[in-house]
Order: C-alpha cells, then structure tokens, then sequence
C-alpha cells in the first residue's frame, strides 16, 4: 500500500486547472474533465518518491492519484455550489505563505511549472484549495464536535494513557567484556561481584563507580540521570526498573559488559486528573471525528455525482 501522505503531498500542486496541455481525460466529475496527462505527471512524480518498481505498485499509485483528484474536484464542486470562495486577499496570503517555503522566487517558479501550472492557474489553484478547507471548517467540521459524556468515556477506557509516564533515576558500574572473550568475561565476573559485594556491604556507590566502572559515566560516579522505559538495552531496563529506591541489583549481563545498578529515585506513573487532559481528549477525538464525518461526506458527495472513468 501507498502512504496516502505522499499522494496528499503531491497533489498539494495539482487541481483540475493543472494541466497547461490538451489531452484527453482520465476521468469526467459531473461534466469536468481531468486530463490524463495531470494524471501521468503526478504518477511519475510520486512514483521515485514512493520507491515502487513493479507494475502493480506503479498501478496502485495512479488509482490513488485517480481517487485524489476526484474528491478534489468533488470538494471544489460543493464549495462553489455553497458559496465558499475566497476573495483574493485569502488566495495573495496563501500565496505568499507558500512563497516563503521556497529559497528564491526563481525555485518557486520552477516548482510551479513542474506541476504543470502557469501563473494564472496556479493562482485559481490556490483560490480553488483555500475554497475547499473552508468548506470542510465551515460545513464539515464544525458537525464534529465531542460531548463532555464522549471525553469522560475516553477517560475511562484508556486509564492507562492517562499516566504520566513512569521514570527511574539510577547509577551503575560497568565492567567491560569483548564479545565472545569468556577468559575475560570470567575474570570481568570475578572483578564485579567482589564490587557488588563492597556496594552491599556499604561502601559508597559513587566512589566504587569512580574508581572501577569502565563506563563513559565513571567520571559522575555512574550516574544515569533519568530515564524511561525503551530507553535502555532490555536486561538492563528489566533489572533497573524492578528496583526500589536505594536498592543495588544483583549482576546484571549485557552486550556492554556486566553492571551493578543502584537505583536512585522513581517519579511518574500517577493517574492524571481527567481535568488536566480534557482538552487533550478533546482535540483527538474531534481530529477522529473529522476525519471520519469528512470520509463520510465524500463518499456520499460521491454517490451523488456522476463520476465516469474513461
């Protein structure tokens, strides 16, 4: 499957008014042609983009392209019919917003002939693309708002979520072993369970990590600092993450070597209070909701139009 996002990506260049030549169309929307050629320059745009090279992959992105231009020209339709044109303040805005993406106004010419555009079309282009994210703001969008009992269940169902993120704070010592080197992992043992021994038996951590740790933290006493869960090489999170406060592990083997691991300090893991991310529950289910009642409103606008495929 194609990323949509590449397909979203490249059309932000393309409408209907793309296509500076005369060829014949790919498809008819309710009377509109969309030329066969926008069709080819996007496919071989996207197709490097994508890194596809069989056939059907190639044939996968041009339906996705063919199905793009049609909501496309479908939403422009609509927001014709309802009045949702911009004025030419909005569309000289835009413009300038996209202006500044580019490092000269030379490389933004470019870009725009690439897509097929001369000045005039590129500029209903934008009127045309302005229209349309008005149309889904305004008539769309705002049918899409959530209820306090919809963030409330959210909360319920997804406690987990609503932790802050658990984080451990740990010191260790590291004696170093070469991979495959048991002579040295042997002698390595020896030389850590005779400091693991020290550690328990009260000898300061910091200073045995200062004196005998190989590791790049030896100079801070084997101070870690902080750290969360996947941060780790997994053994070492395993063991780290099972100690309390104040606690020494037992040994604990890596590819790095062989440590001892003291644990400083917890903090997180608190259920948030539904308060504090209310909001948060509410821009995400409403960014949902959107995306489905747009689908949605697509696929009816669709069922609705006569849409033929040459």
């Amino acid at each position: 499957m194609i990323p949509r996002g590449i397909i979203f990506f490249a059309l932000s260049f393309v409408t209907t008014l793309g296509c500076t030549e005369t060829m014949d169309a790919a498809v008819t929307v309710n009377g509109v042609d969309i030329e066969r050629a926008m069709v080819d320059r996007q496919v071989a745009i996207l197709v490097p983009q994508a890194g596809v090279t069989n056939p059907a992959s190639v044939e996968e992105v041009r339906q996705e392209v063919l199905e793009q231009l049609i909501t496309q020209e479908l939403l422009w339709q609509m927001a014709e019919d309802r009045g949702y044109i911009v004025d030419d303040a909005a569309v000289y805005q835009r413009l300038q917003g996209v202006k500044g993406e580019f490092r000269s106004e030379e490389e933004f010419r470019a870009q725009v002939e690439a897509g097929g555009f001369n000045e005039a079309t590129y500029l209903e282009d934008l009127r045309q693309r302005l229209s349309v994210e008005q149309l889904i703001s305004e008539d769309v969008a705002r049918r899409s708002r959530v209820s306090n009992e919809e963030i409330d269940q959210f909360y319920v169902e997804n406690l987990d979520a609503m932790q802050l993120p658990e984080e451990i704070h740990a010191s260790h010592i590291l004696i170093e072993v070469e991979r495959d080197d048991e002579t040295a992992a042997a002698a390595a043992r020896e030389k850590i369970d005779e400091l693991l021994a020290r550690a328990r038996s009260g000898s300061d951590f910091g200073t045995l990590a200062r004196e005998h740790s190989e590791g790049p933290t030896a100079t801070q006493g084997g101070d870690l600092g902080f750290f969360g869960r996947g941060q780790m090489v997994a053994p070492f999170e395993r063991a780290a993450f099972a100690l309390q406060p104040g606690e020494i592990s037992d040994v604990v083997r890596t590819q790095f070597g062989f440590h001892i691991i003291m644990l400083e300090a917890r903090r997180g893991g608190e259920l948030l209070a539904k308060a504090a991310v209310t909001n948060s529950i509410a821009e995400h289910l409403t960014q949902q909701k959107s995306q489905s009642d747009l689908e949605t409103f697509v696929r009816d606008l669709r069922a609705q139009s006569e849409v033929i495929i040459h």
